[in-house]
Formats: C-alpha cells, structure tokens, sequence
C-alpha cells in the first residue's frame, strides 16, 4: 500500500500543480479588476483590458457590478460586464440586468462577496447564468471606496476548457479515470468512463448514485462543519441559491478564511478490491483544495501502479533461480571433502563476511560441524533481517516526511511563480497596446528584455531549488553550510512571508560539511515549519526565527532560534522520538523531528534542544566528522 501510494502520488504531481495554477491566477485577475473599480469614475475600457491581458480561454465572462446608484447617479442596476464570443473576443453587455428577472445583487457570487473583506477572493458552486446560459463557477472579490462597500468584481470560469491541458496524462489512458467537483458535488470536470455508472453532472452526491458508489464518503465532504447560525440566516433570506446545509457550511467556511488561505492540500488513499469502473483493485486518491472548495478523486488500477515492480520481481527470481543451481552445483562438490577442508572453508567465510553482508555460509556436512555452519547462518540471517528491516523503516519514514514537504512546497512554488506569470502576462498585453500607440523604440524594447529576463530568471532560480531539493541522490560530496539554509529560505519564502516571519541569519564563519545536501536541507526545512506552526498554534505576534552559524573553539554547531514560546518541559525530553507529536490528529506525525535527529546521525552531528527566553532553540553539533577533509 505505501509503495501504490507514492506512485499515484507522483502520477497526480502535474494535475494538482496546474489546478493550483488555474485557482491562483483567476484569484489575482479578479483581485486586480476589484482594484481598478475602487478608483472613482472608471471606464468599462480598463475592465475589459484586464480581461484582453488573460490568453487563457477558461474564462468565459466577467466584469464588475455596483450597489444602487453608485456609479451612475441615474441608474440603479449599473455593471461592467463582458462575455466571450466564440471568436475569443470580449463583447460588452449593456442590458444584462433587463434580461432576468432576477437582481444580480440576489445571485450567489454577489451574497458571498459582499460578506469578504478588501483583497479577499471566494470560489461559488456550479451554475447555470441566467442570461448567457453558460455553466460555470465564479471567483470574486469586494469593491471598496474609502472603506465603503460598493460592488462586486466577478471573474466566471469554464473549467471544461482546461480539461484537456489539466488531465493531459490521465485522459491519453483508458487505465484511469477522475473528476472533479464543487463544494455541493457537482461535477466540474470529469473523464467518460464514469458515464458508464449514471454519473452526471449533478449527481455525484445523489441518493442514487451514493447507494451504489459512495464517491463523496471517499472525499472531504463528511470533515466539513457547520459555522455561524447568524450568518446562514442572512445568506438564506438575502439568496434563493443557498440551501439551509450550504449556508451553514458557507457560513463556517466565511468565518474561518483567515485560517483557511493558510491550509494546506488535503490528501489520502485507499485501495478499492471491486473498483465500479474497472472492477478490480484499484488505488483511489482523493484532493482537497480548500480556498476554493474543490474535491479530486483520481482512479488508477493497482496493476497499472505495480506492473513495474512486477517486472523487477521476475528478474529478480530468474536471478535467484540461477544462483540456486550454482549452489546446488558447489554443495555435490563440498560433499566430497574432509572434514579439514569444511572447517577451513568456514573460518575463510566467516573472516571474509563484513557485517551488513547477506551471505550464508555453504557446506553441505550432517555432522556438527554442519550443525556449526546452519546455526550460524540462521544468526545471520536474522541479524541481516533486522538490519534490512530498519533501513526500510527508515526509507519509508525519510518518504512520508519527503512528500509532507512536497505539499507545502508545490503551494510555495505555485505562490511565487504567480506574479511572475501575471506579469508575462501582462507584459504580452502591453508591448502589442504600446505599439499600436507608437510607442515602441529601441529604449522600450532594451527595458522590456530586462524585465521579461527578470520575471523569468526569478522562476527558473525557484523552480530549480525545488527540484533539486526533491532529486534522489546516493552520491555524498562537500557542500557549504550557507547555500543550504539560502535554499531552503528561498523555497519557505512564501509560507514565512505569508505567516509574516522575520529571518535572521547570523554567520560567524564558513562551514563546509560532507554529506547529503538535500537531506540537510531537510532536516533545516523540518525545524522551520514546526516553528512555523508553534508560532500560529500559539497565537505569537512577534514572529522571528534566527539561524546562527557558529565556529568557536569549543565546537562548530548550528542554532535555530524561534520566539514561539517555547517547548513544555514535561514533553521536550521526547520530540525527536518517531511518531511523537504535540500537534491535533490530522496535523502532525511525529516524524519530521525523528527523520532530523537520523540525519544528523548521518552527519556524525548531534541535534539537540533546549529552551531559551522567548522559545525553543535547536542546535545541531558538528564533530570532525562532519566536515569534509
């Protein structure tokens, strides 16, 4: 199970990343479009430029709509709106209020917006427009003048679109099948092979359907809760879109936003024994991505995962089979000698047997001098089993916390490749404008180069410290000390600048340790997200973590102090031991601070901790050994 796992953890990578992608850069568009309507007097000509600057074709319509009277004096029901024609253009629609007779102000998108604060987003559930008769899903974000609210910037999106590019891997397959969903279960994007079990649209959490194949069970819907009595009251009166459970669960999801842009990507799996749709076993995985509300379940038959390891195993026994005979062939051979030559033959074995070697000793005699070589080899055996055993624990356990890491760090990837890719955008958008203006000289386009190589340089420099964190790598070498806490800062830079945490690094001199690189980064990276989440745990104002690199004549070592208030002292004594964890159920596992001591090990180091006036420090202490000579 752990090995499927990883694999359908790997196969899903791409998939996750470019929803992400898809959420973060609609967020921003419909944040820049709430932006310029809160200038007084705008121009439906800069809505629709921000629209234009987006080549993406999920998005299908937008604009930005206003309280009564707001922005023109003599009319009421006043809105910037544009939809996409089929040739890709923007047209405006004037007249889209006297289309329907219900009041934008009453639909769903504009309830939920109107209860965010300034620069917040907020994903709807699936619906049908009214008047362009589009089903889609809508990003929002408020409009303030002056800290008055006065309208709703809307941003509508065609999911479908983006199938293709999005499930690019999984749809060339007839061995998988997927889909994706809204908060209320209805079906955004899914793959054909689930037409074959009456899934539609609207009926992933159906009675029907749940009777039979309980797919919402498998996902997150069941660890939602109810929020704010209050507050679903209002949504229900002002909207007719909201049900009484969808307000509660709305109500709970608006009170706790704050919170909820800091979660982190929701995964588990299981192994199905009679899939519905391929009716074998079958690995299920299944995402949630909270800021938006969406749930991914992800099918792949357990041999389409195994089919590989399958192969090796067929090898391998080919390969033992051989080494069999060879030993059938050596054993007639020793049957034929003395006693001397047996016991010469086992003191050579033995003194030629290094400690983690999986060998036995081979001699075929019935007396006790063969009872001496079986004996042995059964201690052997044993001591080798055990050995082997807590290398794969600890593999395992080096894995776990790996792909932990890799969560966070594909949402820190996907944060600071966003303005970088908003600017490209943008950047594409401006150059055509400006030179339809006359504006375009050789100045310009030596100024427009070294912006493009900037935005570009920033996400190669990103995206290269990612993977080289996350490459597999036995080879050991020398490696400064000072890169590797620059790289792991470079790929926590989003999550410390989102939880508004000042680093300090403090050198008193070069270090240059021999080892694994990517293992120290690790275990650094460990120590700074439970600082990370200590300080959020105890509600810490005052957020500073300091990294000293100190050489002296006592002893060169390595400190990460954090003002998080401390380790109690009742349980400081075992936080480097496995699966220990102060955390709730569901948010630690106990093993980052374990896999850190056992790579310090590794180092010849000692990682140790203790606390100090403001929290907790931990010191790694190098020995000789540690460096590279």
């Amino acid at each position: 199970m752990d090995r499927a796992e990883e694999a359908v953890t790997l196969a899903t990578y791409e998939v996750v990343r470019e929803l992400l992608l898809v959420q973060q850069r609609n967020e921003q568009i419909v944040e820049d479009m709430a932006d310029v309507a809160s200038v007084q007097d705008i121009s439906s000509a800069s809505i629709e430029k921000l629209l234009r600057v987006s080549r993406e074709n999920e998005i299908v319509s937008g604009g930005v709509w206003f309280e009564p009277y707001t922005e023109k004096d003599d009319e009421e029901n006043f809105s910037y709106f544009y939809h996409r024609e089929d040739n890709g253009m923007f047209i405006e629609m004037r007249d889209y209020q006297k289309k329907t007779e219900t009041s934008y102000r009453d639909m769903e998108y504009y309830v939920l917006a109107k209860q965010l604060k300034e620069g917040e987003t907020f994903w709807t559930k699936a619906y049908i427009d009214p008047v362009t008769k589009v089903r889609m899903i809508t990003v929002v974000s408020p409009v303030f003048r002056k800290e008055k609210f006065v309208g709703v910037a809307s941003l509508d999106i065609k999911l479908v679109h983006k199938q293709k590019q999005i499930f690019s891997q999984l749809i060339d397959s007839n061995e998988r099948y997927f889909l994706l969903a809204d908060r209320a279960g209805e079906l955004l994007i899914y793959s054909d092979e689930l037409l074959s079990i009456g899934v539609t649209p609207k009926s992933l959490k159906s009675s029907e359907l749940e009777s039979s194949y309980p797919f919402s069970n498998f996902l997150f819907y069941h660890e939602l809760s109810d929020g704010n009595s209050t507050l679903a009251d209002i949504l229900t009166s002002t909207s007719a879109d909201f049900s009484e459970d969808e307000a509660k669960q709305l109500a709970y999801e608006l009170e706790h936003k704050d919170n909820r842009h800091h979660e982190q990507l929701l995964f588990h799996s299981k192994i199905v024994m009679d899939d519905p749709i391929f009716h074998e076993p079958t690995v299920m995985a299944a995402f949630y991505f909270p800021h938006a509300s969406w749930h991914m379940l992800i099918a792949i038959p357990e041999h389409v995962i195994l089919k590989d390891t399958i192969a090796v195993y067929d090898k391998i026994m080919i390969i033992t089979a051989i080494f069999a005979l060879v030993a059938t062939l050596m054993g007639y051979l020793l049957i034929r000698m003395s006693i001397v030559k047996p016991l010469q033959s086992i003191t050579e074995q033995v003194q030629a047997i290094e400690l983690d070697q999986d060998v036995e000793i081979k001699l075929n005699d019935k007396s006790e001098i063969g009872l001496l070589a079986e004996s042995f080899n059964m201690g052997m055996k044993e001591l080798n089993t055990a050995r082997e055993k807590e290398r794969r624990n600890e593999a395992l356990l080096m894995q776990q916390s790996k792909m932990a890491a890799m969560g966070e760090m594909l949402d820190a990837v996907a944060h600071q490749w966003k303005q970088p890719l908003n600017a490209l955008s943008m950047y594409a958008e401006l150059i055509k404008i400006d030179y339809e203006d006359g504006e375009v000289d050789q100045a310009y386009i030596e100024q427009f180069q070294k912006d493009i190589e900037t935005q570009i340089n920033h996400m190669t420099d990103t995206l290269g410290t990612f993977r080289a964190f996350f490459r597999p790598t036995k080879e050991l070498h020398a490696f400064e000390l000072h890169q590797v806490i620059d790289d792991v800062l470079l790929l926590a830079k989003d999550e410390l600048t989102k939880n508004t945490i000042n680093v300090e690094v403090i050198e008193e001199g070069k270090l240059e340790l021999f080892g694994s690189e990517n293992e120290f980064k690790h275990l650094l990276l460990n120590i700074i997200n439970n600082a990370k989440d200590a300080f959020n745990d105890n509600g810490i104002k005052n957020r500073n973590i300091t990294i000293r690199i100190i050489t002296d004549d006592k002893k060169s070592r390595l400190e990460i102090e954090d003002s998080a208030g401390g380790i109690p002292e009742s349980v400081i004594e075992n936080v480097f031991k496995a699966h220990f964890t102060t955390k709730e159920e569901g948010k630690g596992t106990g093993i980052g601070l374990y896999m850190s001591s056992q790579i310090a090990q590794k180092h010849h180091a000692e990682l140790r901790v203790e606390n100090r006036e403001n929290g907790a420090c931990f010191i790694v202490d190098f020995t000789p050994l540690s460096f590279h000579s």
